[in-house]
Order: structure tokens, then C-alpha cells, then sequence
């Protein structure tokens, strides 16, 4: 998509029919940035998206956005592969284990931490450019993903039943 956008200036969206959508958010969020000044809240954010980022790198999965306290990422796209629901559990339980280690780190320190909610689905999904800039955009997963991701992640953050879903 990135080429014919730098191509043509626009990009056709495209159906992918097996994709595996990764939501995070942290519990509290609004009540902890009340908390705390706003440079030590967009300090937080970025050591936690800058590690998800690179757990999204080493399993290949796209990060399509972050809005506020939650952060979203695709496996399966722009590049379609067997492994994306594996790869975005994977990494989805390494998120997990690096915020309950944050967790540790800042109760010892008398500090603020973050607890997180992570949902996944496995489903088609239409990826597209929508707008001009930082753009990347999923659709269809989606609709049946938040409903379903959110009411989850609570509960999922916590379960061992992913790794011995895959073996691990």
C-alpha cells in the first residue's frame, strides 16, 4: 500500500481474509493522569509503547495506531502469513509480563503503575489509507473485535491458557 501510495497519491483498500487484531489499555487510565504531571504521563506512555513497539518488531506484527492509553497492532498484514494469531499472542503475553514487571519496579518505588487490559481476535479485516498522514487504518475485525476484545482482557491478561493453547 505504502507504494502506490507514493505512486498514484492514494492507496485501494484491501481485504485480507485472515488477520489478528492486538488492542491494549491500562485500567485506571484516567484516574492515574490525575496523578501525575503530564511530562511523567507522556514519559510513562512512551517507555511502554516504545517497548511494544519492539515486541511488535520482533514478531513482525504492524502497529497501526495508539490514541491515548491504548494501543493497536496487526499481525497477518500488510504481508499475510500462518502465523500471525501465534506471533500477536506471543507478543501480546510478552506485553503482559513487561507491565506486571513495570508493576514491580514502581511498587517498590512507592510510584503510580500501569495495569493493562490486551484483547485479541482472529478475522478478515479491510486495510486501508484513510487521510494524509499517519494513516493506517483496519476495518471488519474490528466490529466484532471490540465488543468481544474489551469484555476479554481482563480476564485474559492473566490466563494461562494462551501459552498452553500454543504449546508454549
Amino acid at each position: 500500500m505504502a507504494e502506490e501510495l507514493k505512486a498514484k497519491g492514494e492507496a485501494e483498500a484491501k481485504l485480507i481474509d485472515d488477520a489478528t487484531v492486538l488492542f491494549t489499555d491500562f485500567k485506571g487510565f484516567t484516574g492515574m493522569s490525575e496523578t501525575m504531571t503530564p511530562k511523567e504521563l507522556v514519559a510513562d506512555l512512551n517507555h511502554c509503547f516504545s517497548a511494544f513497539d519492539r515486541i511488535m518488531q520482533k514478531y513482525g506484527i504492524e502497529k497501526i495506531k495508539t490514541i491515548g492509553d491504548a494501543y493497536m497492532a496487526a499481525g497477518g498484514l500488510p504481508t499475510p502469513n500462518a502465523t500471525h494469531a501465534k506471533d500477536v499472542v506471543m507478543a501480546a503475553l510478552e506485553i503482559r509480563d513487561f507491565i506486571e514487571n513495570g508493576k514491580v519496579e514502581k511498587t517498590a518505588q512507592n510510584l503510580p503503575y500501569f495495569e493493562i487490559r490486551i484483547g485479541v481476535h482472529t478475522g478478515p479485516v479491510v486495510a486501508g489509507i484513510v487521510g494524509v498522514k499517519n494513516s493506517n487504518t483496519i476495518f471488519g475485525a474490528i466490529q466484532l473485535t471490540l465488543p468481544v476484545a474489551w469484555k476479554a482482557m481482563a480476564k485474559w491478561a492473566k490466563s494461562t491458557s494462551a501459552r498452553q493453547l500454543l504449546n508454549c
